[in-house]
């Protein structure tokens, strides 16, 4: 992760955060999975994207809970930001 350390002995081992990373703003969990289920829906939501020459955005949203979660690769993260900011507030139903 960029601009931060792995915590030694990660996870419920570790004395100063149950965080994966040493980030004082941002809890973060890293997980490697051989093939996640997310991963392949972002990889086609990815390919649609492409050809129409936009930034790929995969947003999920649970029945009955508010809140979505976006899923945007690395990639595209920057891109993403100032876009979101420059367009203001949107809504998904």
């Amino acid at each position: 992760m960029r601009g931060t350390e792995r915590t030694p002995l990660s996870g419920g081992n570790s004395k100063q955060t149950r965080s994966d990373t040493l980030d004082d703003t941002f809890f973060i969990e890293c997980k490697l999975r051989k093939d996640p289920a997310v991963w392949n829906l972002y990889e086609q939501v990815e390919e649609l994207a492409k050809k129409e020459n936009k930034i790929p955005v995969l947003v999920i949203k649970k029945k009955g809970r508010h809140g979505e979660l976006f899923i945007v690769n690395d990639r595209y993260l920057k891109a993403f930001i100032e876009n979101w900011e420059a367009k203001g507030e949107i809504h998904f139903s």
